[in-house]
This record gives C-alpha cells, sequence and structure tokens, in this order.
C-alpha cells in the first residue's frame, strides 16, 4: 500500500513539473539577434532629373473671365512686373457703369429725404435707409473696382515660364492656372531636380555632396549640394523629389537640360556609422523606425533610432550601440510585454 501511495505521488509530481515545463515554454519567444558593427555604406544614388528651380509659381487670375491675351510663349524670361495676360473686362465695365448710375439715383434720394426730413414731412428712419443703401452701393462699386485691377496678370518675380495653361477665347475661373513661373531667372542660381524612389530617398540626406552631368553639355561635370529632400511622395508617380544646388552658376545653362546625378562618390571621407541589419527595422516611417534590444534578463527593449541610409541588407543609423548589443532580427512581430525571450540559431 505504501509503495502504491509512492507511485502516485511521484506521477503527480512528474506531472506538475511538465506542465510548469510546458508552461513556460508557451510564454518564451523564439528570437534571432545580430550584433551591430561600425563602418561605411558607400552605394551611390544614380538618377535622372533635369535642370530647374527650386521654386515655382502657379500664377491665376483673382475673378473669373474670357481670356483676351496672352502675350508669353513657355521657355520666355520676364522681368518683375512684367504683362502676362489679360482678361476681356467688358462685363465688369458694364457693372461699373450700372454702379455708378445706381450711386447717383441714391445719392438724389439721400439729398431729397434730407429736405423732406428738414421740413417734418419724411421720418429720420427713411434718411437712415437711404443713407445706408449708399455706402452699401459704394462698397460694392469698390468691389467692382478692385476687380477690374485683377484682369491684368503682372509677373510678381523674375523668372522663366515653365508652363502656359491658357489661350486667347478660354474661359477661366478664378484661380485657375494660367502660368507656371520658375523665380530663380534673375539670379541664375540653377538647381538639378530628379525623382527617387522610398529606398533612393532613405540612403540620402541634405548637405551631400553630388556629381551632376548633363547630356546637352557632355564632357562638364557639375559639383553641388542636395539643399532639399521632400518627406511626402508625389500623389501620382510616388516618387519623392531632391534638389542639388549647382555651384557653377554657368551662364550656358537653361531650364529643363536634363542629365543624370550621382550622389555619393565621397561617402568614404565620412566618420564610422553604426551598422545593423536591414530585417531589425519596424515602424519604418520617413527616416526613423525602431529595434527590439535584448536585455540580460532576456526580455526586449524598444528603441527609436534614426535611419542614414540603406544599402542592400544594411542600414546606417545616427545612434551609437554597444558592440555587444543583441538587436532582434527575427521573431519581432511576437514580442510582447512581460514574454521572456530565447534566442535560436538564424
Amino acid at each position: 500500500m505504501k509503495t502504491y501511495i509512492i507511485i502516485i505521488m511521484a506521477i503527480a509530481l512528474t506531472s506538475c513539473g511538465s506542465n510548469k515545463d510546458h508552461e513556460a515554454a508557451e510564454n518564451t519567444v523564439p528570437v534571432s539577434v545580430s550584433h551591430p558593427i561600425t563602418g561605411n555604406l558607400t552605394e551611390s544614388v544614380l538618377a535622372s532629373g533635369t535642370i530647374s528651380s527650386e521654386d515655382q509659381l502657379t500664377l491665376s487670375f483673382k475673378v473669373s473671365g474670357v481670356i483676351e491675351k496672352t502675350l508669353m510663349p513657355e521657355g520666355r524670361e520676364v522681368k518683375k512686373g512684367q504683362l502676362l495676360a489679360r482678361l476681356n473686362s467688358q462685363e465688369l465695365s458694364e457693372q461699373l457703369r450700372q454702379s455708378n448710375l445706381n450711386i447717383s439715383k441714391l445719392m438724389r434720394d439721400e439729398k431729397r429725404l434730407a429736405a423732406l426730413v428738414k421740413d417734418t414731412v419724411a421720418t429720420l428712419e427713411s434718411l437712415q435707409n437711404a443713407q445706408t443703401a449708399l455706402q452699401t452701393a459704394i462698397s460694392q462699386k469698390e468691389s467692382i473696382l478692385y476687380n477690374l485691377s485683377q484682369t491684368d496678370l503682372y509677373a510678381p518675380l523674375t523668372g522663366i515660364v515653365t508652363e502656359k495653361s491658357a489661350n486667347r477665347g478660354e474661359f477661366k475661373s478664378a484661380g485657375s492656372p494660367i502660368y507656371m513661373l520658375a523665380t530663380n531667372a534673375g539670379t541664375k542660381k540653377w538647381v538639378f531636380k530628379t525623382a527617387l524612389s522610398d529606398k533612393e530617398r532613405l540612403k540620402l540626406k541634405t548637405g551631400q555632396e553630388a556629381t551632376v552631368e548633363l547630356d546637352g553639355l557632355p564632357g562638364k561635370t557639375y559639383q553641388g549640394k542636395v539643399t532639399r529632400l521632400d518627406n511626402i511622395p508625389d500623389a501620382t508617380t510616388g516618387t519623392y523629389a531632391c534638389y542639388v544646388a549647382l555651384n557653377n552658376n554657368d551662364p550656358t545653362l537653361v531650364y529643363g537640360l536634363s542629365g543624370h546625378m550621382n550622389i555619393g562618390r565621397q561617402e568614404n571621407n565620412r566618420s564610422s556609422e553604426t551598422l545593423i541589419p536591414l530585417s531589425s527595422l519596424s515602424g519604418l516611417k520617413y527616416s526613423t523606425a525602431y529595434i527590439y534590444i535584448l536585455n540580460a534578463d532576456s526580455t526586449a527593449k524598444k528603441e527609436i533610432v534614426h535611419i542614414l541610409q540603406i544599402n542592400g541588407d544594411q542600414v546606417s543609423i545616427s545612434e551609437s550601440l554597444p558592440k555587444d548589443a543583441s538587436v532582434i532580427t527575427y521573431g519581432k512581430s511576437n514580442i510582447r510585454e512581460g514574454l521572456k525571450l530565447k534566442v535560436i540559431p538564424q
């Protein structure tokens, strides 16, 4: 009998231990880790583009109307204050004539009522109503005069007409684009504009040096720096605009010259950066992401990192990480607070 009881207790203890081991296994997340290294990512970014202006203005009329004439074709350089286009103002001129007639009538009404009020034949309220109507008519005339002044479209700055969207006889509503004006013609400070994919965009940062070669000027090389990198892609193409300001203001350069740029030839001069695997990134947004680092107690710590460049399956980040840090590359999606992690071979 004693032997039987001992056997049952042994089985119960074995079962209890087995359950605990099973629960511990269920609460353990398998992960793979990698250690950061220091170095440089030297891959060049090659992209095609055109000579352009970093700033462009869309010019339009404040009022609707029929185009009477357009004076400037595409590609023409214009001076500040130069007339570009004109609307037919006949309708507004007629409104102004009617407004003048209405004001003359209201002025006569005011004068007549003032005399009648003096003779106590009309009430003061009727005179005040007439004066209010007169002031309203005068304000309406001022609005018409202002709209008449807006039927001529002038260049607000010296620039180059890059796009013309209207012709004589067309009706254009208020705010419709008439001209696109590149505003750097007065300074001749050209930029090379190109469109980048999302991966190319993440490889670059402002201030990087670039080399530009133009198809129409073979054998000539232009140096410049990245001055602008858009963070929002174009709604139509899904690409990111990149602008390289050229150091050489060559007078032979004209708007629209096509060519290609190379960024990254001088990356070897940079100081060493922290490199981690691309597979360790989560929550990528613009140039930031987060990673998980394995703690000594087998839990994970979440950290935000700032991406400098991506090359293949490696990423350079601006943060410094210890060489013995364990950056989690596999199993990130299963990490939960309180769960223990178990490192497995990759």
